[in-house]
């Protein structure tokens, strides 16, 4: 293996590649009255929107919502509409998510995070790195966050 050749060939994937790792953790997703929001896991933290809580504050998480399944309306009418071509409509799938997520505030009360995801490869991406950034699989309760003692402005918002 020729050395010379192949180190610009790594060098050229590196930079290929480094700029994803830049965009993980940030995912778009709809707050509050159906609007569009960011939700991003950085490290020791998450951010919904414009909110920031550490992920050790983090009690508990849920996922609920019907889901990906076809969508049966849109495959038969395009299959009315455009004959045997449309049967490629049933393919298409919908997808819709909704997370909870339940942290201590600073001042030891319960709160929540929720928030939807109409993408289902950014709800299943979230889904895993919730959990391995908060330790908790869905549905288990974290009990010594209550313990977690912080301050907001230890866990400034980013700009």
């Amino acid at each position: 293996m020729n050395f010379h050749r192949t180190l610009p060939l790594l060098v050229s994937a590196q930079l290929l590649f480094a700029p994803l790792a830049v965009h993980a953790g940030s995912y778009e997703a709809r707050c509050a009255s159906k609007r569009v929001c960011v939700v991003k896991i950085l490290g020791d933290r998450l951010i919904v929107d414009s909110k920031t809580v550490p992920v050790d504050a983090v009690t508990s998480w849920a996922k609920g919502g019907p889901g990906s399944q076809s969508n049966a309306a849109l495959g038969a009418g395009a299959t009315l509409l455009f004959g045997a071509p449309g049967l490629l409509a049933f393919g298409l799938r919908s997808f819709k998510s909704t997370f909870s997520i339940a942290y201590y505030t600073p001042e030891g009360e319960i709160d929540e995070l929720a928030f939807a995801f109409d993408n289902g490869d950014a709800s299943r991406f979230f889904e895993t790195e919730i959990q391995a950034a908060t330790g908790l699989p869905l549905g288990k309760v974290k009990r010594e966050a209550k313990r977690f003692q912080w301050k907001e402005s230890d866990y400034p918002a980013p700009r």
